[in-house]
Formats: structure tokens, sequence, C-alpha cells
């Protein structure tokens, strides 16, 4: 809604003097002296006193407090008192967030009156200030308990406002600093967590991708044909080690990955027929480098000795039968390996049908202690993630509640329910670039719960989660107030 809009609705045409006094004597109400109101309202001036969840404005509107004073836009009051209804009626806010939300409608209809841009604009302190404690209201999926220091922070916030506010809006801003301070201060410890937990998510989606590209690298090779099986295996086995950690520690684009797949293809080159005198002469030239670099690498993944002095009797075999390729063509074999067999197995059978198999993968974790297993994942998975990263996710693909699922970004809140319809509001904290893994925390900042966008979606399609909506709760009321709904409008 533009500023001319609102000027519109509300047509504040209060001399000044009479909006000194109307304030002042809404002053004196804040400070619960009821002698303010002439009428002598002894019901009215017991609910102003401790407003709750009684709607204030609504009831002042009929005291000759405001109808005496003829030249008040009355549509100002209504506004106000429209927008507390909506507070009160708003099922995400507990009970008592909202009679401590409640004892702040006299000084916000004073705001309104001093400063009627309340109204229409967003960053307006007290609207700021009101959404800070709609935010933390939504955050509490039961009513908040009273003991906690959340609850006596958010009393000490509503209190000193009461207490303190005169005319200036700087304390709405001071007093929201110090709540998102507190509030930012209890989450540390859980924000921590969840930097952990990313972390670990990050890495091993990095590795994920790196297994994905370096099956990709391998496979594009194997298709040209030429390369004995016993070395396909050792790649698909044990160089693939290799690879991964150069491009999962380091990138794609890094001298440690151009390393990794240069030293696989000058494998693949060395175990290739040398049919002349001079490419015989190469392969005796590069081969204890090659063979250094290749005993250097596998020992840095963690490969145990003996499997590499296995692997490594396995590739002399290869070696020999490409060295003696000349002599294929006249059936003279100088040593007493087959090449036949060399080139098919270790045991001189046919390779099996099919493509080249990729076995589960476990390596030294390049990123800390142990062992790690990488998880299995297709490139396409990876692209489509990298799709909804962007925003596009929404949009393609999958049915509503995929959609939903890929639709959310940090700071979402859910609420999920276990086999015994317990219910938990978690916050989306972290969203990971790569696969759209999601990590939720709950309302008190300590359990962090981990879903990918599929598992998500599965939730949401059993009925098991729900996605809470997170729209500016005054937003929301400003909507319904100057969409004209009238009081059957609620908030959800």
């Amino acid at each position: 809604m533009d500023n001319n809009t609102a000027s519109n609705i509300i047509s504040t045409t209060l001399g000044s003097a009479q909006e000194e006094s109307l304030v002042a004597s809404l002053t004196r109400i804040q400070h619960a002296d009821v002698g303010a109101l002439a009428s002598g309202n002894l019901a009215l001036a017991a609910n102003l006193t401790m407003p709750g969840t009684i709607n204030v404005v609504r009831e002042l509107r009929r005291t000759s407090l405001v109808s005496s004073l003829g030249c008040v836009d009355t549509a100002m009051l209504d506004i106000v008192a429209l927008l507390f209804d909506r507070v009160f009626a708003c099922e995400r806010i507990p009970p008592r967030m909202k009679r401590l939300i409640g004892q702040l409608q006299i000084p916000i209809l004073k705001v309104a009156i001093l400063d009627n841009s309340f109204l229409w604009k967003k960053t307006h302190p007290a609207r700021a200030l009101l959404d800070c404690l709609a935010d933390i209201a939504v955050s509490q999926i039961d009513d908040v308990d009273e003991s906690t220091s959340l609850y006596g922070e958010i009393r000490r916030t509503v209190r000193e406002l009461v207490d303190g506010f005169q005319d200036s809006l700087d304390i709405f801003d001071r007093l929201r600093q110090e709540l998102e301070g507190f509030v930012a201060r209890q989450n540390r410890p859980a924000e921590e967590q969840v930097k952990s937990v990313a972390r670990r998510v990050e890495h091993r989606e990095r590795l994920a991708l790196a297994k994905a590209v370096a099956q990709q690298e391998i496979l594009r090779r194997a298709r040209i044909g030429g390369i004995p099986r016993s070395v396909l295996r050792f790649l698909a086995d044990q160089w693939i080690k290799v690879m991964v950690i150069a491009r999962a520690k380091h990138g794609g684009k890094s001298e440690a990955w151009n390393k990794a797949v240069a030293t696989m293809d000058l494998l693949i080159w060395s175990v290739r027929p040398r049919r002349s005198s001079v490419e015989r002469r190469m392969l005796a030239a590069v081969l204890p480098q090659l063979l250094r670099r290749l005993n250097r690498n596998l020992r840095s993944v963690g490969v145990e000795e003996d499997e590499r002095k296995r692997y490594f009797v396995e590739l002399m075999r290869c070696h020999v039968a490409a060295m003696d390729a000349a002599s294929v063509g006249n059936g003279a074999f100088p040593s007493k390996l087959d090449p036949a067999a060399v080139m098919l197995g270790d045991d001189g059978t046919e390779p099996a049908a099919g493509p080249l198999e990729f076995h589960a993968l476990t390596i030294r974790n390049p990123f800390g202690e142990g062992d790690i297993e990488i998880e299995e994942i297709g490139l396409s998975d990876l692209l489509a993630g990298a799709k909804a990263a962007q925003g596009a996710g929404a949009a393609t693909g999958g049915d509503d509640y995929r959609r939903v699922a890929s639709s959310l970004r940090q700071g979402a809140w859910v609420d999920f329910r276990d086999g015994s319809n317990n219910r938990q509001r978690a916050r989306l904290c972290y969203v990971s670039a790569l696969r759209r893994t999601y990590l939720f925390v709950d309302h008190q900042s300590a359990t962090v719960s981990e879903y990918s966008v599929s598992q998500l979606a599965h939730e949401l399609r059993a009925g098991r989660a729900s996605v809470v909506q997170t729209t500016p709760l005054f937003d929301q009321a400003m909507a319904s107030v100057m969409g004209g709904r009238g009081n059957s409008a609620t908030l959800h």
C-alpha cells in the first residue's frame, strides 16, 4: 500500500492542541491512571490497567474521551482496534504472548495518532518491534513458559515500553535491538551446532559430487575400449579415491585434480600396445616416474602396502603384454604370459557383460578424522539441486509437495508430527547449495534435524509435516484491514 492510499484511508484531522490532549490522556491511561476516563467506566478501567486480550481500543472508541473530540478521524482508532482483533485471533500466537502483546494497545494507539505511517511503513520502529515479538511467538509451538528467561525478557521489554514511552519512537528501536540481541545470545550454542552439522553436510556433498565426476571421467575412457580389465578395475576401485579427494578438497580446477586425471590418462596410455621400438623406448622412459606417482598417491589415500604390491604385479603383466604387442601377430610370445589373458582379466576369462560397475567407496576423510563412506549420487540429481537453489525448483518437476519443499527458504518454520502425533516446530536454518539438504533446529535451539528435499516432500505428503505461515504478522493484519474484510478475517 502506498502513502497516498494510506493517507486517503486515514485522514487524521487532529489539531495540534487536541492531539496533544488526547495523547496526554492516553499516556495517563498507559500508566494505569484511569482518572483520564471521564465516563468513570470501572469495568473498562480494570481492563486498561492490565489489557491482556481485551480489545481496549474498541472500548475506548465508545467513551467520552474520544467521542468528545469531534475532529478526531475515528477510522484511526477503528483500524488499530481491528489490528489487535487479528492479533488476538491468530492461532500461531500462544495465549501468554497474546496477553503480553495486548498490553501494548495504548502505546500502539498513541503511535498511530502521533505518526500514522505506522500503518503502512513496514520499517516503522513500532512495527519492527511488534514483528519481532510475533516472530518469537511463532517459534513457540506450546505456550511460553513463564519460568524461562525468554518470557522474562519479553515481559521486561513490554513493561519498559509501557512505563517509558512518551512520544519518542527511539524506545521502540532500542528495545527491539535489546530483545533481538537476547534471542541471538540464547541461540548462539545452537547456531554453532548448526554450523558444525552444515560443514559436515557440505563435505559429504562435495565428496558425493567428486565421486560422481570421477566415475564419469573413468567411464568416458572405458567406453573408448582397449583398456585391460584389471586396469579398469584398479581405476574404479583404487585410483578413484585419489581423484575424489583431490576434487573434493581442492576443487575441479585445482592442480591436484588435474594431476590425478593426467596420471590416469598416462596409466591408460602405458598399457596400450607398443608396436614400434620408439614407442617401447618412450614407455620404458615413462614407467619409473609413473610407478612412483601411482605408489605415492595410493599411499596418501590409505591404500595398504599389500594391496599396492598386488596391483603393481598385475600392472607389470600389462606392461609386458604392451611391450610384446609387436609379436602378437606372429603368434610368438617372448614371455610366458598370454597377452589376451592380461587384457581380459586376472584369470584369462571374459569380463562380465555390461558397463563398468562401481562399488561402495570408503576413503580416508579429507576433512576430518577416520574413514568416511561416500554417498552415491547422480549428476542429474546435483543439477536438479542447483536449479532449485537458483529458485527454479518450485516450478520444475515433481508434485505439489515437492514444489513446496523445494521452495522453502532459510528462516521458514515447519511443524513436524511423530507417530504419537506429538508436534514439534522447527526453523529451517541451513540449505545446502548442491543437494538442497535442509537442516532444521527446534524452538529451543537444541535439536538439529536433517532432510533432503525428497524426504521433506514425503513428510508433507504424509501429513507429518506442514509449513507454518511466516508472513510478518502485522503485514497480514494490515493487508486484511486495508482490504476491507472486516471482523470476519483472521490470521492463520
